[in-house]
Formats: structure tokens, C-alpha cells, sequence
């Protein structure tokens, strides 16, 4: 998210339609970051923020493709491919988001949302022991997160793994 925010900095287009996303204009931004796509269908910032407002607006599918053209784009940012699955899983497709929240987890080790949101991935799977495993690594990486041991301690017990 870091670098799609600066790219915004650094292209007034890109900005103008962040402010807009900003503002709530979650539509009128959809169309200014569809028009810079339009023009450079290899931005793949605009690509990622433009599947940001559409999550947002609860347009989940094409989030989903959004994303899905950012990651063609840039296939080693963590964000985008986090963001996929979660846009897969909101859309219902929770299997579907289970391999870029993996993915976006590998791509970024020590960030702590990534192993939380891979976690309630898949314990919203069953997958528990898996869960688990990524629990632990989210309660490592931010101890001061709460619900991260709230979420570690059903896992690990559904698991039968206290």
C-alpha cells in the first residue's frame, strides 16, 4: 500500500483519483483510476487502487480482477496479492483466496497482517492446524495484537494443540 500511496505522489492523475477514493467518491474514483489504466494499462498502482475502491464499494469480483492485473503487473508485491484473497474470500471463494494470502504471507515474512489474515483464512477453512501456524507467527511478529491471541488460542484448542 506504501508504494501505491507514494506513486500517487508522484503522478498527479494517480493523485487526483486517491483523493477522490479519500473523499468517499468511491465511483467517481473507480472511473479516474480506470482512465489512467485506459492510458497505461501497466500502472499497476492504479490497478491496485483501483481494486481498493471497488472492494470497498463491495465490488468484490472485480476487485478480485483488479488485483489480479496488478499482480501480472508486479508479481512480488505482498499487498496485492493479500488483497486478492481477501477479495476472493469476501466474494465466497474462500479456497480461492487461500493461495494469495499464502503467497503475499511468503512475500512479506515479518508483517504481521499478512500471517493474521492467512490464519483466519484458514481456520475459516478448517484448516486448523495450519491456522495455527499462522496465528503463531502473527502473535510473534505484533505481541501487542489482541484479537491475534484471541484467534491463536481457539485455533491451537480447536486443534486439539494447547
Amino acid at each position: 500500500m506504501k508504494q501505491a500511496l507514494a506513486a500517487a505522489e508522484r503522478d498527479p492523475a494517480l493523485g487526483a483519483a486517491l483523493s477522490l477514493h479519500r473523499a468517499g467518491k468511491l465511483a467517481e474514483a473507480i472511473t479516474a483510476y480506470r482512465d489512467i489504466l485506459t492510458a497505461n494499462a501497466g500502472n499497476a498502482d492504479a490497478a491496485f487502487l483501483c481494486g481498493m475502491a471497488a472492494l470497498q464499494a463491495g465490488a468484490f469480483e472485480a476487485a478480485a480482477s483488479l488485483f489480479t492485473d496488478a499482480i501480472q503487473i508486479d508479481p512480488a508485491r505482498a499487498d496485492f496479492h493479500a488483497n486478492l484473497g481477501l477479495a476472493r474470500a469476501q466474494a465466497g471463494n474462500l479456497a480461492g483466496g487461500r493461495r494469495p494470502l499464502t503467497r503475499a504471507a511468503l512475500l512479506a515474512p515479518s508483517t504481521a497482517s499478512a500471517a493474521f489474515n492467512l490464519g483466519q483464512l484458514l481456520d475459516r477453512l478448517g484448516l486448523t492446524t495450519a491456522a495455527v501456524t499462522a496465528f503463531r507467527a502473527s502473535t510473534r511478529l505484533q505481541p501487542e495484537h489482541v484479537v491475534s491471541w484471541i484467534e491463536y488460542g481457539a485455533a491451537a484448542r480447536a486443534a486439539k494443540r494447547p
